[in-house]
Protein backbone atom coordinates (compact mmCIF):
# COMPACT_ATOMS: atom_id res chain seq x y z
CA UNK A 1 0.00 0.00 0.00
CA UNK A 2 1.33 3.44 -0.88
CA UNK A 3 2.66 5.57 1.96
CA UNK A 4 1.28 8.78 0.39
CA UNK A 5 -2.25 8.20 -0.92
CA UNK A 6 -2.49 11.65 -2.50
CA UNK A 7 0.52 11.02 -4.78
CA UNK A 8 -0.37 10.95 -8.46
CA UNK A 9 1.65 8.24 -10.20
CA UNK A 10 2.63 8.22 -13.83
CA UNK A 11 0.17 6.20 -15.88
CA UNK A 12 2.89 3.81 -17.04
CA UNK A 13 3.76 2.56 -13.53
CA UNK A 14 0.49 3.11 -11.64
CA UNK A 15 -0.78 -0.37 -12.60
CA UNK A 16 2.01 -1.93 -10.52
CA UNK A 17 1.02 -0.12 -7.31
CA UNK A 18 -2.30 -1.75 -6.50
CA UNK A 19 -4.33 -0.90 -3.42
CA UNK A 20 -3.37 -3.13 -0.44
CA UNK A 21 -0.86 -5.08 -2.56
CA UNK A 22 2.71 -3.78 -2.41
CA UNK A 23 4.22 -7.19 -3.21
CA UNK A 24 3.04 -6.93 -6.82
CA UNK A 25 5.02 -3.70 -7.23
CA UNK A 26 8.13 -5.17 -5.57
CA UNK A 27 8.31 -8.25 -7.78
CA UNK A 28 7.45 -6.31 -10.94
CA UNK A 29 10.27 -3.83 -10.28
CA UNK A 30 12.63 -6.70 -9.43
CA UNK A 31 11.88 -8.36 -12.76
CA UNK A 32 12.57 -5.07 -14.52
CA UNK A 33 15.86 -4.52 -12.67
CA UNK A 34 17.01 -8.06 -13.49
CA UNK A 35 16.82 -7.16 -17.18
CA UNK A 36 19.84 -4.88 -16.70
CA UNK A 37 23.25 -6.34 -17.43
CA UNK A 38 25.77 -5.47 -14.71
CA UNK A 39 29.41 -6.29 -15.59
CA UNK A 40 30.53 -7.03 -12.03
CA UNK A 41 34.28 -6.90 -12.70
CA UNK A 42 34.10 -3.56 -14.51
CA UNK A 43 31.97 -1.99 -11.77
CA UNK A 44 33.97 -3.57 -8.92
CA UNK A 45 30.83 -5.36 -7.71
CA UNK A 46 32.45 -8.79 -7.55
CA UNK A 47 31.51 -10.56 -4.31
CA UNK A 48 33.91 -11.72 -1.64
CA UNK A 49 34.21 -15.52 -1.16
CA UNK A 50 32.47 -15.45 2.25
CA UNK A 51 29.71 -13.00 1.29
CA UNK A 52 26.23 -14.06 2.38
CA UNK A 53 24.45 -11.59 0.08
CA UNK A 54 25.73 -10.45 -3.30
CA UNK A 55 26.65 -6.83 -3.97
CA UNK A 56 24.34 -6.78 -6.99
CA UNK A 57 21.40 -7.77 -4.76
CA UNK A 58 22.27 -5.05 -2.25
CA UNK A 59 22.40 -2.47 -5.05
CA UNK A 60 18.99 -3.58 -6.33
CA UNK A 61 17.50 -3.22 -2.84
CA UNK A 62 18.85 0.31 -2.54
CA UNK A 63 17.24 1.20 -5.88
CA UNK A 64 13.94 -0.39 -4.82
CA UNK A 65 13.97 1.60 -1.58
CA UNK A 66 13.43 4.88 -3.44
CA UNK A 67 10.11 3.55 -4.80
CA UNK A 68 8.80 2.82 -1.30
CA UNK A 69 9.61 6.09 0.48
CA UNK A 70 12.62 4.66 2.34
CA UNK A 71 14.57 7.88 2.90
CA UNK A 72 17.72 6.34 4.40
CA UNK A 73 19.33 3.08 5.46
CA UNK A 74 17.97 3.34 9.01
CA UNK A 75 14.42 3.52 7.62
CA UNK A 76 14.74 0.21 5.78
CA UNK A 77 14.10 -1.82 8.97
CA UNK A 78 10.56 -0.44 9.31
CA UNK A 79 9.69 -0.60 5.60
CA UNK A 80 7.56 -3.10 3.70
CA UNK A 81 10.65 -4.19 1.78
CA UNK A 82 12.24 -5.54 4.95
CA UNK A 83 9.24 -7.83 5.46
CA UNK A 84 9.84 -9.40 2.06
CA UNK A 85 13.64 -9.23 1.95
CA UNK A 86 15.13 -9.25 5.44
CA UNK A 87 18.42 -7.34 5.61
CA UNK A 88 20.36 -5.69 8.44
CA UNK A 89 21.28 -2.03 8.10
CA UNK A 90 25.01 -2.80 8.52
CA UNK A 91 24.91 -4.60 5.17
CA UNK A 92 23.96 -1.34 3.42
CA UNK A 93 26.41 0.78 5.43
CA UNK A 94 29.32 -1.49 4.49
CA UNK A 95 28.25 -1.45 0.85
CA UNK A 96 27.89 2.34 0.65
CA UNK A 97 31.19 2.99 2.44
CA UNK A 98 33.16 0.74 0.08
CA UNK A 99 35.52 3.07 -1.78
CA UNK A 100 36.31 0.56 -4.52
CA UNK A 101 32.88 0.70 -6.20
CA UNK A 102 32.93 2.69 -9.44
CA UNK A 103 29.72 4.64 -8.90
CA UNK A 104 30.15 6.71 -12.05
CA UNK A 105 30.37 3.54 -14.12
CA UNK A 106 27.40 2.05 -12.27
CA UNK A 107 25.34 5.15 -13.06
CA UNK A 108 26.27 5.14 -16.75
CA UNK A 109 25.74 1.38 -16.97
CA UNK A 110 22.12 1.81 -15.86
CA UNK A 111 21.57 4.99 -17.88
CA UNK A 112 22.79 3.60 -21.19
CA UNK A 113 20.58 0.52 -20.91
CA UNK A 114 17.63 2.58 -19.68
CA UNK A 115 17.99 5.06 -22.56
CA UNK A 116 18.15 2.15 -25.00
CA UNK A 117 14.80 0.91 -23.65
CA UNK A 118 13.33 4.43 -23.82
CA UNK A 119 14.49 5.25 -27.35
CA UNK A 120 13.18 1.90 -28.61
CA UNK A 121 9.64 3.01 -27.80
CA UNK A 122 7.51 4.16 -30.70
CA UNK A 123 6.60 7.50 -29.07
CA UNK A 124 10.31 8.32 -28.62
CA UNK A 125 11.11 7.46 -32.22
CA UNK A 126 8.30 9.71 -33.47
CA UNK A 127 9.27 12.60 -31.20
CA UNK A 128 11.03 15.62 -32.71
CA UNK A 129 11.73 17.26 -29.34
CA UNK A 130 15.36 18.28 -28.75
CA UNK A 131 17.53 16.42 -26.25
CA UNK A 132 19.20 18.56 -23.60
CA UNK A 133 22.08 18.08 -21.23
CA UNK A 134 21.47 20.10 -18.07
CA UNK A 135 24.30 21.21 -15.79
CA UNK A 136 23.47 22.68 -12.40
CA UNK A 137 24.72 22.86 -8.83
CA UNK A 138 22.92 22.76 -5.51
CA UNK A 139 23.60 23.13 -1.78
CA UNK A 140 23.88 20.26 0.68
CA UNK A 141 23.59 21.98 4.09
CA UNK A 142 25.01 20.16 7.12
CA UNK A 143 24.64 20.67 10.88
CA UNK A 144 27.59 18.76 12.34
CA UNK A 145 31.17 19.89 11.79
CA UNK A 146 33.02 16.56 11.79
CA UNK A 147 32.19 15.26 8.30
CA UNK A 148 35.14 14.76 5.98
CA UNK A 149 36.35 17.96 4.26
CA UNK A 150 33.27 19.88 5.41
CA UNK A 151 33.34 23.68 5.19
CA UNK A 152 31.39 26.83 4.45
CA UNK A 153 29.98 27.47 0.98
CA UNK A 154 28.17 30.45 -0.49
CA UNK A 155 24.49 29.74 -1.04
CA UNK A 156 23.02 31.68 -3.97
CA UNK A 157 19.56 30.83 -2.64
CA UNK A 158 20.06 32.22 0.88
CA UNK A 159 22.58 34.88 -0.27
CA UNK A 160 24.91 33.96 2.59
CA UNK A 161 27.52 31.41 3.62
CA UNK A 162 26.25 28.13 5.05
CA UNK A 163 27.91 24.99 6.39
CA UNK A 164 27.77 22.19 3.83
CA UNK A 165 28.87 20.89 0.43
CA UNK A 166 28.22 21.92 -3.17
CA UNK A 167 26.82 19.24 -5.44
CA UNK A 168 27.32 19.47 -9.21
CA UNK A 169 25.04 17.40 -11.47
CA UNK A 170 24.75 16.56 -15.16
CA UNK A 171 21.34 15.43 -16.40
CA UNK A 172 19.81 14.35 -19.68
CA UNK A 173 16.27 15.32 -20.64
CA UNK A 174 14.17 14.65 -23.74
CA UNK A 175 11.16 16.60 -22.46
CA UNK A 176 9.49 13.50 -21.05
CA UNK A 177 12.15 11.59 -19.15
CA UNK A 178 15.04 12.96 -17.13
CA UNK A 179 18.04 10.96 -15.89
CA UNK A 180 21.07 11.87 -13.77
CA UNK A 181 24.22 11.09 -15.75
CA UNK A 182 27.02 12.34 -13.51
CA UNK A 183 27.73 14.18 -10.26
CA UNK A 184 30.55 15.54 -8.12
CA UNK A 185 30.99 17.11 -4.67
CA UNK A 186 32.80 20.44 -4.23
CA UNK A 187 33.95 22.78 -1.50
CA UNK A 188 35.05 26.42 -1.41
CA UNK A 189 38.46 26.91 0.20
CA UNK A 190 38.09 30.71 0.33
CA UNK A 191 40.73 33.46 0.43
CA UNK A 192 41.50 33.36 4.17
CA UNK A 193 44.56 31.09 4.47
CA UNK A 194 44.23 30.95 8.26
CA UNK A 195 40.68 29.57 7.98
CA UNK A 196 40.46 27.36 4.86
CA UNK A 197 36.88 26.44 3.99
CA UNK A 198 35.82 28.90 6.70
CA UNK A 199 36.85 26.45 9.43
CA UNK A 200 39.30 26.95 12.29
CA UNK A 201 42.36 24.63 12.37
CA UNK A 202 41.02 23.07 15.60
CA UNK A 203 37.71 22.30 13.86
CA UNK A 204 39.51 20.80 10.85
CA UNK A 205 41.50 18.43 13.09
CA UNK A 206 38.29 17.03 14.59
CA UNK A 207 36.89 16.14 11.15
CA UNK A 208 36.94 12.60 9.82
CA UNK A 209 40.15 11.69 7.99
CA UNK A 210 41.09 8.50 6.23
CA UNK A 211 44.15 7.39 4.31
CA UNK A 212 42.86 5.89 1.06
CA UNK A 213 44.12 2.51 -0.12
CA UNK A 214 45.05 1.87 -3.73
CA UNK A 215 41.88 -0.14 -4.31
CA UNK A 216 39.78 2.87 -3.26
CA UNK A 217 40.66 4.82 -6.39
CA UNK A 218 37.02 5.77 -6.99
CA UNK A 219 36.88 7.76 -3.73
CA UNK A 220 40.33 9.23 -4.35
CA UNK A 221 39.02 10.63 -7.62
CA UNK A 222 36.13 12.30 -5.78
CA UNK A 223 38.52 13.78 -3.23
CA UNK A 224 40.74 15.22 -5.98
CA UNK A 225 37.68 16.90 -7.57
CA UNK A 226 36.65 18.56 -4.32
CA UNK A 227 38.78 21.69 -4.78
CA UNK A 228 38.61 21.83 -8.57
CA UNK A 229 36.71 24.46 -10.50
CA UNK A 230 33.09 23.57 -11.24
CA UNK A 231 33.64 24.88 -14.78
CA UNK A 232 36.46 22.43 -15.55
CA UNK A 233 34.56 19.61 -13.83
CA UNK A 234 31.47 20.43 -15.93
CA UNK A 235 33.45 20.19 -19.15
CA UNK A 236 34.89 16.82 -18.07
CA UNK A 237 31.37 15.61 -17.30
CA UNK A 238 30.19 16.58 -20.79
CA UNK A 239 33.24 14.88 -22.34
CA UNK A 240 32.47 11.75 -20.33
CA UNK A 241 28.85 11.79 -21.56
CA UNK A 242 30.06 12.05 -25.17
CA UNK A 243 32.49 9.17 -24.51
CA UNK A 244 29.53 7.04 -23.42
CA UNK A 245 27.73 8.04 -26.65
CA UNK A 246 25.11 10.28 -25.04
CA UNK A 247 23.85 12.55 -27.84
CA UNK A 248 22.35 15.97 -27.21
CA UNK A 249 21.15 19.06 -29.09
CA UNK A 250 21.53 21.69 -26.35
CA UNK A 251 23.48 22.21 -23.17
CA UNK A 252 21.17 24.00 -20.74
CA UNK A 253 22.59 25.91 -17.74
CA UNK A 254 21.96 29.02 -15.66
CA UNK A 255 23.92 32.27 -15.94
CA UNK A 256 26.65 31.13 -13.50
CA UNK A 257 27.94 28.63 -16.11
CA UNK A 258 27.82 31.13 -19.00
CA UNK A 259 31.56 31.49 -19.59
CA UNK A 260 33.99 31.37 -22.49
CA UNK A 261 35.36 27.91 -21.64
CA UNK A 262 32.03 26.03 -21.65
CA UNK A 263 30.49 27.87 -24.62
CA UNK A 264 33.66 27.46 -26.70
CA UNK A 265 33.79 23.74 -25.89
CA UNK A 266 30.14 23.21 -26.91
CA UNK A 267 30.45 25.20 -30.13
CA UNK A 268 33.65 23.44 -31.26
CA UNK A 269 32.14 19.95 -31.14
CA UNK A 270 31.80 17.96 -34.36
CA UNK A 271 28.14 17.22 -33.56
CA UNK A 272 25.53 19.92 -34.07
CA UNK A 273 24.90 21.22 -30.54
CA UNK A 274 24.35 24.59 -28.89
CA UNK A 275 24.59 26.28 -25.52
CA UNK A 276 21.33 27.62 -24.08
CA UNK A 277 21.36 29.91 -21.05
CA UNK A 278 21.22 33.46 -19.72
CA UNK A 279 24.19 35.79 -19.97
CA UNK A 280 25.94 36.96 -16.82
CA UNK A 281 24.79 40.23 -15.30
CA UNK A 282 28.13 41.10 -13.65
CA UNK A 283 31.24 42.75 -15.11
CA UNK A 284 31.60 40.38 -18.05
CA UNK A 285 32.28 42.24 -21.31
CA UNK A 286 30.55 41.31 -24.57
CA UNK A 287 31.69 42.22 -28.07
CA UNK A 288 28.95 43.44 -30.38
CA UNK A 289 29.90 44.73 -33.82
CA UNK A 290 33.49 45.36 -32.75
CA UNK A 291 32.62 47.20 -29.52
CA UNK A 292 33.10 45.93 -25.95
CA UNK A 293 30.15 46.62 -23.64
CA UNK A 294 28.52 45.19 -20.52
CA UNK A 295 25.30 43.16 -20.54
CA UNK A 296 23.04 46.22 -20.28
CA UNK A 297 24.37 48.00 -23.38
CA UNK A 298 24.83 44.76 -25.33
CA UNK A 299 21.18 43.80 -24.81
CA UNK A 300 20.04 47.32 -25.65
CA UNK A 301 22.08 47.56 -28.86
CA UNK A 302 21.20 44.07 -30.09
CA UNK A 303 17.58 44.44 -29.03
CA UNK A 304 17.00 47.64 -31.02
CA UNK A 305 18.28 46.00 -34.19
CA UNK A 306 16.24 42.85 -33.56
CA UNK A 307 13.13 44.98 -32.96
CA UNK A 308 13.54 46.76 -36.29
CA UNK A 309 14.44 43.69 -38.35
CA UNK A 310 12.28 40.93 -36.88
CA UNK A 311 8.68 40.15 -36.11
CA UNK A 312 7.16 41.77 -33.01
CA UNK A 313 5.28 39.39 -30.70
CA UNK A 314 2.23 40.22 -28.64
CA UNK A 315 2.49 39.95 -24.86
CA UNK A 316 -0.21 39.63 -22.22
CA UNK A 317 1.76 41.68 -19.71
CA UNK A 318 0.76 45.37 -19.96
CA UNK A 319 3.46 47.66 -21.28
CA UNK A 320 5.65 44.77 -22.48
CA UNK A 321 6.75 44.12 -26.07
CA UNK A 322 8.56 40.98 -27.23
CA UNK A 323 10.41 40.16 -30.43
CA UNK A 324 12.45 37.23 -31.63
CA UNK A 325 15.53 37.11 -33.80
CA UNK A 326 19.22 36.29 -33.85
CA UNK A 327 22.22 38.54 -33.22
CA UNK A 328 25.88 37.57 -32.84
CA UNK A 329 27.47 38.70 -29.55
CA UNK A 330 30.96 37.52 -28.60
CA UNK A 331 31.64 36.56 -25.02
CA UNK A 332 34.89 37.98 -23.68
CA UNK A 333 36.80 36.98 -20.55
CA UNK A 334 36.04 38.95 -17.40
Amino acid sequence: MLSFKNTTLFSEISIYFKENDSSEAVFTLLRFLRSFNLPLDVLNLRDKPNAQFSRAQTLMLLILSSFFSVKNVAGYAGSYLNKLLKRHKDLFYRFLSDGSIEWRKVLYCFNRQLLHKITARSDSQRSSDPICLIIDDTDFPKRGRKSEMLGYIYSHVKKSHILGYKGLFLLRSDGKTQTVLDYSVHGEIGKNKEKPYGMKPSERKKQFHKKREERESAVSERVSEYDESKISTSIRMIKRAVKYKIKYDYLLADSWFACTEIIRYVKTRAMECHYLGMIKMGNTKYEYKGKLMNHKYAKSAAGKEMESENETLSCRMPGQTWWHGCQTILLQKE
